[in-house]
């Protein structure tokens, strides 16, 4: 149900809910994380242009911040997984690096 630009959206997302911003979310998604996670993901897509969802991207690569919750490796699997569905879609060849997804798959 995502574009590309909803994707970036789903990762900016990590470094930038707070926890009350994650219960309203929950609430509106009436407890479905899944519906959450594509409300959540639309409203940034909506709201941000690409450049700033990109920038905010980029930003998140120096954050220690994560969604409430989840541990350090969370972030970086999801960067492994939805790093193959930006590039696929827009014909980008991209790998990740052997050791991160070797590290990803072990946990």
């Amino acid at each position: 149900a995502w574009t590309v630009r909803d994707v970036v959206a789903h990762l900016t997302t990590t470094t930038r809910i707070t926890v009350p911003g994650l219960v309203v979310a929950a609430v509106r998604a009436r407890g479905d994380f899944d519906r959450m996670e594509v409300q959540m993901a639309a409203q940034r897509a909506a709201a941000y242009s690409t450049a700033e969802l990109v920038a905010q991207l980029r930003a998140s690569a120096d954050s220690a911040r994560r969604f409430p919750g989840s541990v350090p490796m969370d972030p970086l699997m999801d960067l492994v997984i939805h790093a193959q569905d930006i590039a696929r879609p827009l014909g980008l060849p991209y790998a990740s690096p052997l050791e991160v997804v070797a590290a990803s798959l072990a946990y």
